[in-house]
């Protein structure tokens, strides 16, 4: 294919030489590869991203550092590519905008309370090389909209603020569906082995305060189990034992 270039264009061109920096919104970058004609590879200054450019971006500035956070001001890109990973990007960009968006519809569930993401994985192409080590994950499950990412059904017991390969699985729409309902935040007594009274409103909170298991708990209060570890559980208003 033959290339046409502007009056002027290929002089300009011809003078766009190795070494030579240029300046952009996303900082300062230079020329280190002549590929081909108007093509060149460049690398930005501050951060050391690698791309290829056209000599046309090249000199308006118009080309982006993808090393530097643009998504709700924590989220790096990286070298990862976003159209062919859409349905990752958006399980990434919606896991940090519940943490670090205050508009948000989750916000107040997440960020409001302290849950993060680990520093790796704000990085979105260190995350999808992450992906495939999660427990659970399943690329097949995962396409077909099968799977979750949940942070906080494999390690219960913990208080667990923080995404990251450790403490995050792949489950089921519905187990994650059934572990939520543990979580709802419905008042209850609870009366212990020695009778006292003790008064939760989150049943996951409460369990890890009196290494409780969840399950049990919330079986107790459905009235399917009498007593867990010899505690009682009852939601306000009814008949204590």
């Amino acid at each position: 294919m033959k290339l046409i270039y502007a009056k002027g264009m290929k002089e300009n061109i011809m003078k766009c030489n190795v070494g030579e920096i240029y300046d952009s919104n996303n900082g300062k970058f230079k020329i280190i590869r002549k590929i081909k004609a108007d093509l060149f590879t460049i690398e930005f200054i501050n951060t050391g991203f690698i791309t290829n450019s056209y000599f046309y971006a090249i000199t308006k500035g118009q080309v982006k550092d993808l090393l530097i956070p643009s998504v709700y001001g924590v989220g790096i890109l990286g070298y990862a590519n976003k159209k062919d990973n859409s349905k990752y990007y958006s399980l990434w960009q919606h896991m940090l905008g519940r943490c670090y968006d205050v508009n948000h519809k989750d916000y107040k569930y997440y960020g409001e309370k302290g849950v993060t993401v680990c520093e790796r994985w704000f990085r979105f192409d260190y995350f999808l090389e992450d992906v495939e080590k999660i427990d659970g994950y399943s690329k097949e499950k995962y396409l077909k909209g099968k799977l979750e990412l949940d942070k906080d059904i494999k390690q219960y017991n913990n208080n667990i603020k923080e995404y990251n390969i450790v403490n995050c699985s792949f489950v089921s729409k519905l187990n994650n569906l059934q572990y939520r309902k543990f979580s709802i935040q419905k008042e209850f007594i609870a009366k212990s082995p020695n009778g006292e009274i003790h008064y939760g409103k989150n049943i996951q909170q409460f369990c890890r305060e009196y290494n409780l298991t969840p399950t049990h708990v919330s079986r107790c209060l459905r009235k399917l189990e009498t007593q867990h570890k010899k505690w009682q559980f009852y939601y306000l208003n009814e008949e204590i034992n």
